[in-house]
This record gives C-alpha cells, structure tokens and sequence, in this order.
C-alpha cells in the first residue's frame, strides 16, 4: 500500500523536528492508518520552468514480510542525573522469522541511543530524523509516548517529456508575448520516495532494560526454583525486565501480538558458569567465584554462610573486557570498576581459580573486606584493586569506588591509614595518606615529586586544623 502525490519542484527537502525527550517505557502499538499523515509535505513548491517534475510517493518503512504489529521500549538512567535518561527499543516478530529487507537495508530489530551502543551489544545505532545524514539503518522521530521510523528517502528518475515550442522566437519577433515564442521544453520526470511508520505507546510498563537470551532458560512464576515453571524461553528471544533480587529478574516475555507472559528468571541461568571454591575466608562466610566457561572471565561471587550453607548475597554484573579476554570489568548497581585480571595471556597456568578473591581489612573494622584484582596499570606500575567492604548490621559486601580507583594502595594498621601511590612518567611520583573518618574517607597528607633535567622539587601537604597546608622544597641535582 502506498500514497502518492505530485509536485513540480527543483529542490525536494523535508525536515524533521526533534524534541530532545525519552520515549515512556513500555508497549508500542503500530498505527496503520497514520503511517501516510506523519510525513509533512506542505512546504515542497514547483515550478515547471525549472524542468523538473516529481511525484512524492509514502511507502511503509517497516517490511510487511515481519508482520510486525508491536514494539517494546525500555528506559533507564545513563547518569546520576535524574533528567537524563535513554531508551532501547525492540520490535516484535513472530518467532524464528526469516531475515528481512527493505530496499537493500537490512531491518535491524534492536536499537539503543549513542551512550549505549557498542557493535557487540547486538544493537543497532538509533540515528535521528534530523541528522540529515545518508544511513543504511532507519531514522527515527519521537516524543515522549509516540515514535516514527523511517528510511532515507529515495529519488529515482523516471522518464523526461519534450514539448516543443509552440512558435520559436526570431530578433524580429522582439519583444514577443511569452504565450506566442515559448522555447522547446524537457521535462524530467522523478519520484521521490519516503518510508514511514508511526507507533504509540498502548501500555505504560516500568521496562528498565531489554534483556538477550544467550541460553534456553525456564520462565517461573515466582522467584523461587519451586514454583512452577510458565514456560521455557530460548536462546536469541528477548525479555524485558522489570526489576532484580539477588538472584532473580522479574521480567515481560511478549509475543509478537502483544499478550504479556510475566514472570521470574534465575541469575544463574543467564551464562553458562563454573563456580569455584576459594581459599580466602572469614570467620562467618565463605566464597565462590562464577567463571564463563567461554572466556575464562570471572562473573559473580557468591557468599555462603559457613553455619547454614545458605547463599546470602551474590556481587553480579561482572563481563569481559573488550578486547583483551582475559580482563574484566565489575559493574555493582552500574558502577563501574577498573578491569580486573585474573590471568595472564602468556602464562595460562597463573590463573588460579582459587585465588581469585583475597582479604584485607581496608577501613580497620576488624571485619575482613573482600578484595579483587584489579587492572595492571602498565609500567607505572599504578595498578588499582577492587575493593567490597563489609557492613556487619546488614551482613552484606558493598562495593567501595573510592579505594578501587586509587592506585597502589597500602594499608597502615597501626595508624589505621591508607596510602595510595602513583607514578606519571620517569620523573614524577606522589601519594597520598586517607584515614576513615566516620566511615569516609578523609585527606590527611600527601607527597609530590617531580624533577627535571637539573632540579628537583618536592611538596608534602599535611592536614591541620581541618586545612591542608602545603609546603615546597626545590633543590639542584648535584650531578649537574
């Protein structure tokens, strides 16, 4: 099904508003009787003179082999910044269909906005209807409960008319009547095509995230591996989740057709782990690192009361480094830590699958904190650990940024302090000494050192009174 209408123009442009908003998450409907009224052509003027005649057709931009109806959207916080928010989206097609194009563009099902796009996340780049850029994947228009895809329209010629003149003009014949001495004209014939689709938002759904299956998994209808099982759900389908525990996602699995299945999906069941004893202890709990089995990549530590043998927290979130594979990075309720190795590439036999965790008791609680290696620091040597406290009343491991991204840390006992040191180039070295106050940390020294070809300067800071005070010293290199 398409629109046509004509118009006689030198120029065809249209443009596209944007409102700089966030779609509503939820269930998105396609809107088939809109998908030819969204396209504004009101402001394409013509003059025949010109020589050009085109014909503006509307086609729909999404396939009619996907028969797809609906589309999901999901929307979270890409900061701390309550106001800023992005979306990713995923059109419904019927299971297992065939691939599908559109004038040589292949139909992507999921997109996501900049922030979160990356080419191994299996989303394609949502580019904006205004970016007035020539692109293989679709363009999108939106506001807040409504969005319009569309193609980069397509000019193609058609044909050309010649009209001759009706009486040619001579020197005597000057001035003529323009009706009387018209030149020969060529008329060429284009038409110019433009795709577009609309779909509204039809149920408001609290989606945070649209969730990829990289196995077959059950779907329960509790958070619990007693309940009944709903459904199965399968390797490459998608979900939308709604929340988390521990150890379950409470999720959306949606048919092609819009029915909603809702229901619970084990954490263990996401990627395909091996769980690994580790020697480190504490008096109360013991630990078990997840390693993927595909990357040799730790993803979870679970920690096990010693009395009860329960699981009573597990730290998730933790994926390969791209492109090194044997690094990892640790995200704890999206906070990302430095990369951790656990391995080195060049000897298979350092990775010990029992000493991926080690203890310390980095704010001198006598109460052991977990630590996990960090990233190397490359010759600095300026490596960093990452850092899980421990809070005794609510018997759980928190993950501290604050000592993970401080290099080189050491731990003063005696003076319950912590130093952390670094070193920027061959000629520059500082520290600095925190001690936790309140359970924060605070500044309480620092040292600096930079020298140059002939002299040598170094600053030492010292808290007193609640002030730094700084103090300078500079002094010639003897050698010269």
């Amino acid at each position: 099904m398409k629109k046509t209408i004509s118009f006689i123009s030198f120029f065809l442009y249209i443009s596209l508003t944007f409102a700089e908003v966030s779609l509503r998450p939820g269930i998105y409907r396609l809107i088939p009787e809109d998908w030819q009224n969204d396209v504004d052509t009101s402001h394409l003027t013509g003059n025949i003179t010109a020589g050009e005649k085109t014909e503006v057709e509307i086609q729909h931009a999404i396939p009619a082999s996907s028969q797809i109806k609906y589309a999901i959207v999901s929307r979270a916080k890409v900061s701390d910044n309550r106001d800023i928010s992005e979306n990713k989206m995923m059109f419904l097609e019927q299971e297992n269909p065939a691939a599908t194009e559109k004038d040589a563009n292949a139909f992507c099902k999921r997109y996501t906005w900049a922030s979160r796009w990356s080419k191994s996340n299996l989303y394609c780049y949502a580019y904006k209807a205004d970016e007035n850029i020539v692109s293989h994947e679709p363009l999108f228009k939106w506001d807040q409960e409504s969005f319009a895809i569309r193609w980069v329209s397509k000019k193609q010629h058609i044909d050309s008319q010649y009209t001759p003149a009706k009486h040619k003009p001579a020197k005597k014949d000057f001035p003529c009547l323009s009706d009387g001495c018209a030149p020969d004209i060529t008329i060429k014939n284009y038409r110019q095509v433009y795709y577009n689709d609309v779909f509204k938002l039809e149920t408001p759904q609290p989606y945070q995230d649209i969730l990829y299956l990289n196995e077959d998994m059950p779907l329960y209808q509790e958070p619990n591996q007693k309940s009944p099982i709903i459904k199965q759900l399968y390797k490459g389908n998608s979900v939308a989740f709604i929340l988390k525990t521990p150890d379950w996602y409470q999720v959306d699995d949606i048919s092609a057709d819009g029915v909603i299945t809702r229901g619970w999906i084990n954490r263990d069941d996401l990627i395909k782990v091996q769980w690994y004893p580790q020697k480190a202890k504490t008096p109360l709990f013991r630990f078990l690192v997840a390693v993927d089995e595909t990357t040799n990549s730790p993803v979870a530590i679970a920690v096990i009361d010693r009395k009860t043998n329960n699981r009573v927290q597990v730290l998730r979130n933790i994926y390969p480094c791209e492109p090194i594979k044997n690094y990892v990075h640790v995200l704890q309720d999206r906070d990302i830590l430095t990369c951790a190795k656990i391995s080195d590439e060049n000897d298979p036999d350092a990775f010990k699958s029992d000493e991926l965790i080690r203890l310390v008791d980095a704010n001198f609680d006598k109460y052991p904190d977990l630590l996990m290696y960090g990233s190397s620091g490359g010759a600095g040597p300026n490596n960093t650990d990452n850092y899980f406290l421990y809070y005794p009343k609510s018997r759980h491991f928190v993950f501290n940024k604050e000592l993970s991204s401080m290099p080189q840390l050491g731990f003063d006992s005696k003076n319950h302090t912590v130093t952390t040191s670094m070193r920027g180039g061959c000629c520059a070295y500082n520290s600095e000494t925190y001690r936790f106050i309140n359970n924060q940390l605070k500044l309480i020294k620092t040292w600096e050192r930079y020298s140059t070809s002939d002299k040598t300067s170094e600053t030492t800071g010292t808290l007193k009174n609640g002030k730094m005070h700084y103090r300078t010293k500079t002094y010639k290199d003897k050698s010269h």
